[in-house]
């Protein structure tokens, strides 16, 4: 039977994943995307603040 989390098993799972919850990935990647741009405003707070001065 091979290895199962080869490259066939990663595919495998992937597609399980887009059918089962194909309603549930948008939102998914909403809150991911939403995530890495809280995180990088964290990592850098003064980008945030420079980006707020400019707009006034």
């Amino acid at each position: 039977m091979g290895d199962l989390f080869g490259k066939g098993g990663v595919v495998l799972i992937l597609i399980v994943v887009v059918v089962l919850w194909s309603k549930r990935l948008p939102d998914a990647a909403k809150n991911i995307g939403k995530s890495i741009r809280i995180f990088k405003n964290e990592l850098d707070p003064q980008k945030e603040d420079k980006s707020k001065d400019s707009d006034s």
